[in-house]
């Protein structure tokens, strides 16, 4: 059996301590890295749906990837930053909402820049999307996550 949560199942759990285990303490810097670290030490395991895994170039075929997450819960909105536990340069961001039962998901490096973007609606396939496209809502979750990082314990 499997024990790895799926994608949304540590939203709730995480997104409510989220903010303990993450206190402020450290100015930002340009890159994910405390982030990505922090993640990988204090995050829930989880997977990224198969299909989305392949749109975004993570696999080849179908399958999904196990990563750790961090899970912050905005409102309506869940910001979801994904560390692969298997190759730590698989970031993917995803902003769901749960008025519209949409996401948007980015692939990016590890100083922030878009690799990939998606979209798509609850029981949907996702699709590509240009980064033209991507632009602004991607800036406002880089900003979201550069913030956040920002407030992250200096590493011992």
């Amino acid at each position: 059996m499997n024990s790895r949560r799926p994608l949304w199942a540590a939203a709730a759990l995480f997104g409510a301590i989220g903010v303990t285990v993450f206190v402020p303490a450290r100015a930002a810097d340009h890159s994910y890295t405390g982030l990505i670290d922090a993640v990988l030490r204090e995050g829930p395991e989880a997977e990224l749906p198969p299909h989305l895994s392949m749109v975004l170039g993570l696999t080849r075929i179908e399958h999904s990837v196990p990563v750790k997450q961090a899970v912050i819960h905005d409102g309506h909105n869940f910001h979801v930053f994904n560390v692969g536990t298997a190759n730590h340069k698989n970031l993917v961001i995803l902003t769901h909402d749960d008025q519209d039962q949409s996401t948007k998901a980015y692939l990016i490096s590890r100083a922030g820049q878009l690799r990939k973007a998606v979209a798509f609606h609850d029981n949907e396939v996702p699709h590509e999307r240009s980064a033209a496209e991507a632009r602004d809502d991607f800036a406002a979750e880089t900003q979201f996550w550069t913030n956040f990082s920002s407030r992250l314990p200096a590493k011992k």
